[in-house]
């Protein structure tokens, strides 16, 4: 039969194998998300959010934002006008992105 101390030292050492095997699960499924899903638990921001907040406020009201396989799509809410149209268009293209002219579908497709 054990002695108390053998039953301690016991109980602690597999106490340490369980966190072991719990840090080395945690370890493994932060190694099996994507970039973005792990970019998002770093900084606490959204991908969404990391596009939304390219644009000014003003500008950033007008417009929808969804992420889309590995792009961010940015929809009008309404019509822009030639002036935020413009405006919204120079932003788009400084992150790399395009306008895709589909009627009442178009939209601004930035790559992610």
């Amino acid at each position: 039969m054990k002695n108390l101390e053998e039953a301690i030292m016991d109980a602690f050492i597999e106490g340490l194998e369980t966190t072991l095997k719990n840090i080395k699960d945690i370890r493994n499924a932060w190694e099996s998300l994507d970039s973005d899903a792990t970019k998002e638990i770093q900084t606490g921001v959204s991908a969404i959010e990391q596009v939304k907040n390219n644009f000014p406020k003003h500008l950033a009201e007008l417009l929808t934002f969804e992420i889309k396989e590995n792009c961010a799509i940015v929809k009008p809410k309404q019509f822009l006008g030639s002036d935020n149209f413009a405006k919204i268009a120079a932003i788009v293209r400084n992150l790399s992105g395009e306008y895709v002219s589909a009627g009442k579908e178009s939209h601004f497709k930035i790559p992610r």
